[in-house]
């Protein structure tokens, strides 16, 4: 059970870490900020989702990374970043 559990806790820290794989200067703060903006957002939808149901907010650590992820990308190229292996 423990192993489960510290699995959760490395699975949610790694999808905050996340830095999605986009051309431009990562370390430019027009990037930083966009991308900032883009985690809140994703964030605060995901979660809000994964809390009006049930189910959600039991399996929420297992299915909302790869759902901010994606939704992540989606906010950045719609500011105008282009993907890496487009």
């Amino acid at each position: 059970m423990r192993q489960v559990f510290v699995f959760l806790i490395v699975l949610a820290l790694a999808g905050c870490a996340y830095d999605p794989p986009l051309l431009g200067d990562h370390q430019a703060t027009k990037y930083r900020s966009d991308l900032a903006e883009c985690r809140t957002s994703v964030d605060d939808k995901v979660d809000l989702q994964a809390r009006a149901t049930f189910p959600g907010f039991l399996i929420s650590p297992l299915t909302s990374p790869p759902r901010k992820r994606s939704g992540i990308r989606a906010c950045m190229t719609a500011k105008g970043y282009v993907l890496a292996g487009s």
